[in-house]
């Protein structure tokens, strides 16, 4: 029989949590689903690990592949995958165990090509619950199932090689061909975050311009059926976040000069209120930056005057 849901697992020197991932999808109320575990190149136990339960389980397949990054074992995962609907999660992550149930059951009762659930985002020192928001899909591919003919229909995949905002590329490009999305108020996806796993650099930030020019060139070749706004994904993935970093980095006049110069680069796909905000904050951080007496004056002066100019 079809399995429901394809769950794809990308697994890279993972043997820490990759147990716990798994028993949290074999554990899952629904269950007509496939578990595909790609190991992409471990050099620790994983591959083995993953062996272990699919000879155990003949619901868990294991793909063994060379390294390339999670991107393209995603990718591997999907070509793969024979469910009626595609699901990811990442190796150090686990679900609660009506997750794809709930969502399963939204998608077939309201003919859903997509299905959000919460998250729990688990922190060093504590637990921070989100649910989705009605106006806007979150650029993450782990707390959804999407339905799998459309991603064949428009061969939907993650940029290789995998960087930054590959998650963000894979949901923009879903969001504008999917005509019926649908989310349901379940925190479900518990998502890890350390302190590692939550510090990028700032040359790491960057990549997100690969992932926007993917959105891109996605959105000039098929017809799109929702339109999506890239102004603001330009913005606050390109913009704002990045800027959010540079203070703390001792290259900063540097960073946002080159920042600055990107987004340059995307003006026409920008909107007027997005591109006041970035002349706005440009120059405040400029100032900040290259002239901090001044930037302690003009703050001094906001604050009396209760000018509202700068954030």
């Amino acid at each position: 029989m079809k399995p429901k849901v394809s769950v794809i697992v990308p697994v890279f020197n993972a043997e820490a949590t990759i147990r716990r991932c798994i028993d949290s999808i074999l554990n899952q109320f629904l269950k007509e689903i496939e578990v595909i575990l790609v190991d992409d190149g471990s050099d620790d136990n994983s591959g083995k690990i993953c062996d272990s339960y699919a000879a155990n389980d003949a619901r868990v397949r294991v793909i063994h592949k060379v390294n390339e990054g999670c991107s393209a074992a995603r990718n591997d995962g999907i070509s793969a995958a024979k469910g009626q609907y595609l699901g990811f999660i990442d190796s150090d992550d686990y679900i609660e165990v009506n997750m794809y149930s709930e969502m399963y059951e939204a998608a077939k009762s309201r003919d859903l090509d997509v299905v959000e659930a919460g998250f729990r985002r688990i922190f060093d020192d504590g637990v921070k619950i989100s649910f989705p928001s009605p106006e806007a899909s979150a650029p993450n591919v782990t707390n959804k199932i999407i339905r799998k003919d459309l991603v064949d229909m428009y061969d939907i995949r993650f940029p290789v090689p995998s960087h930054m905002g590959e998650d963000l590329a894979f949901s923009a490009k879903v969001d504008m061909v999917s005509k019926r999305r649908g989310a349901v108020k379940l925190a479900a996806y518990n998502y890890i975050l350390t302190n590692e796993s939550v510090s990028y650099s700032l040359e790491k930030r960057f990549d997100i311009f690969d992932s926007i020019d993917d959105i891109l060139n996605f959105q000039n070749k098929v017809p799109i059926t929702h339109v999506i706004d890239i102004s603001n994904i330009i913005y606050v993935h390109g913009f704002d976040l990045p800027l959010m970093m540079l203070t703390a980095s001792p290259d900063r006049s540097i960073y946002l000069s080159r920042l600055v110069k990107t987004i340059f680069r995307y003006r026409r796909y920008l909107g007027l209120k997005h591109k006041v905000l970035v002349i706005r904050y440009s120059a405040q951080r400029f100032v900040e930056f290259n002239s901090p007496g001044v930037y302690r004056f003009v703050k001094f002066a906001k604050g009396l005057f209760k000018v509202d100019s700068l954030r």
